[in-house]
């Protein structure tokens, strides 16, 4: 594997070194190997090392072959340090474009900032395409191999009954003075993210983050009628996730019952003999919000906003002001934040659910995760007992958890043993999703395994 680093900042390279947001971190990376390093730890940061890299800027720039000598992790930024190979000549823009394919670069990746992680070897790729002959061997030191660099492997517990889950749920939460939340997946290698940020599995090619604003506009027109109860831009999200649009909503729950009957019960064939997963968030009670929270009023207006306008938004004041002292007067970092034209535009969103609303958006509160307890606006929250993750702008829920936001996770094994006995305690498909339709073909399965096990039965022997 090899590293296909972009940026702006056309000093980066030569002065070898560049920060990256960490949502722009595995951008463009298909989902089989950003789920390896999304927990950035020294194990994975030492595997990432390992890798070349092939570096440009934004446009169509010259490309560099370069090694990362060290990696720094903060709450929202990786910096990255590289060495370019002085060994190996540069490359042309428009020869590298030519071959772009057998790199698996995208034309979009020219044009925007990000880090992402290809497959194959870059040396052979370099090699047999003709774009640098000095470049025809692999790094004399092999990469630590990925299943060493996945943390904490060995310490998720694994489960196959629902008496063995309860029991490690309350053991996690022992451990806990917090609230627990809970999210089941029928796939232990899904990503903590939600429907907006997805990416397209084999490609890593964002499918809906630029166009979030238009789809949020595109189901009100259609659907009108359906909204016509909610007052506020996070109710409509609400809505549109019930109806599967993707949205920055990620559904979690406050019953570990109803997620451990999403971590077993899938419609897709192949996911039925795949270990699933019970995530347990357990957030600090700042990061708790309920359904009228001004915090969560400015993160839902976000998606009113174009891509474009998002990206805009300046959150280092210095880039503002450069006079700018950080920490020196809080009241005057509030104002310089929100008197940005981008902000403006989100404060004018907001005021037409809040009339009253002050101009006093932080800007850390825009680029954070925050878990909404929302009101039961249908019938399928309610018998899920749903809750949701909010994200902000530009922002990753690292799949370790942070000080905020504490993950664990249990490993669900044996889906069908824990169906049937989710079943006895009326966790089913038609309590779950609530429906007639769903009530049927319970009522149906039930007197059809009966059938079946009648069948099982020898018949009494008839007396001689």
């Amino acid at each position: 594997m090899y590293h296909f680093m972009v940026t702006t900042d056309t000093a980066a390279w030569q002065n070898g070194c560049e920060e990256y947001s960490k949502s722009r971190f595995l951008e463009y990376t298909t989902d089989d190997i950003a789920s390896k390093f999304q927990a950035l730890n020294s194990s994975t940061i030492e595997e990432l090392k390992s890798y070349p890299c092939l570096c440009t800027y934004e446009g169509e720039w010259e490309l560099w072959v370069a090694k990362i000598t060290s990696i720094e992790v903060d709450k929202l930024r990786i910096r990255v340090f590289v060495e370019i190979d002085q060994t190996i000549d540069s490359i042309p823009f428009a020869s590298f474009k030519s071959q772009q394919k057998r790199f698996g670069v995208s034309e979009w990746e020219f044009f925007r900032t990000h880090w992402a992680i290809k497959e194959g070897d870059l040396f052979e790729k370099l090699h047999f395409s003709g774009l640098s002959p000095q470049a025809t061997a692999s790094p004399a030191i092999p990469p630590t191999p990925i299943h060493q660099a996945v943390s904490d492997v060995e310490t998720i517990p694994t489960i196959s009954s629902v008496t063995e889950y309860i029991q490690t749920v309350m053991g996690m939460k022992e451990s806990f003075d917090r609230e627990c939340f809970y999210r089941g997946q029928p796939d232990e290698t899904y990503l903590l993210k939600p429907g907006i940020f997805r990416t397209d599995r084999k490609t890593g090619i964002p499918l809906y983050r630029d166009y979030e604003h238009d789809m949020f506009r595109e189901i009100l027109i259609s659907n009108s009628f359906e909204f016509r109860e909610d007052s506020s831009t996070l109710d409509r999200l609400v809505r549109m996730q019930h109806h599967s649009l993707p949205t920055r909503l990620l559904d979690i729950t406050i019953n570990p019952l109803i997620a451990l009957y999403f971590a077993v019960w899938t419609e897709l064939t192949e996911k039925r003999n795949v270990s699933g997963q019970v995530v347990l968030f357990f957030p600090s009670t700042e990061k708790v919000k309920y359904f009228d929270s001004d915090t969560a009023s400015c993160i839902a207006n976000l998606a009113l906003m174009s891509a474009s306008e998002r990206d805009q938004i300046k959150f280092d004041l210095k880039e503002i002001n450069q006079d700018y002292v950080p920490g020196e007067n809080k009241e005057s970092d509030l104002a310089l934040f929100n008197d940005q034209e981008q902000i403006k535009r989100l404060l004018h969103y907001i005021g037409s659910e809040k009339p009253f609303f002050k101009p006093r958006i932080r800007s850390e509160d825009l680029r954070s995760v925050i878990c909404v307890k929302s009101k039961r606006s249908n019938e399928r929250i309610s018998s899920q007992s749903g809750a949701f993750l909010l994200f902000g702008h530009d922002v990753v829920l690292n799949e370790d958890g942070t000080d905020e936001i504490k993950v664990k996770r249990i490993r669900v094994q044996d889906k069908d043993r824990i169906l049937r006995e989710l079943e006895q305690l009326n966790i089913t498909e038609s309590t779950v999703f609530p429906s007639i339709v769903n009530a049927a073909n319970d009522i149906a399965r039930k007197y059809r395994r009966k059938s079946e096990e009648s069948q099982r039965v020898e018949p009494p022997v008839a007396p001689n």
